[in-house]
């Protein structure tokens, strides 16, 4: 029962999130991951979760790269850019 409560939250939420203007589609399941690693590091480290990256794209700051390395162990695939741009929108969210 929960989970199948859950997953009718979910899809309803979903449906009342604001459609993407032109561009690339957002990836809801990055934002939530990302909301949840955001909520993790601050919890367990001293460290800001901040967002630098080198003019070639590369993640700098500490939360950055583990925020890369960490999903790339699930999505080994997924543009580096696409999870700095939700770390970014996560940020200014806060």
């Amino acid at each position: 029962h929960l989970l199948s409560g859950l997953e009718r939250a979910t899809e309803d939420a979903i449906t009342r999130l604001p459609k993407s203007k032109d561009g690339q589609m957002r990836d809801y399941g990055l934002r939530l991951w990302m909301i949840n690693i955001k909520d993790l590091w601050e919890r367990t480290t001293e460290a800001p979760f901040k967002r630098d990256i080198t003019d070639s794209g590369d993640p700098v700051t500490p939360a950055a790269c583990f925020c890369v390395a960490a999903f790339h162990l699930i999505s080994p695939d997924y543009a580096t850019t696409r999870i700095l741009w939700e770390m970014r929108h996560c940020i200014r969210q806060s």
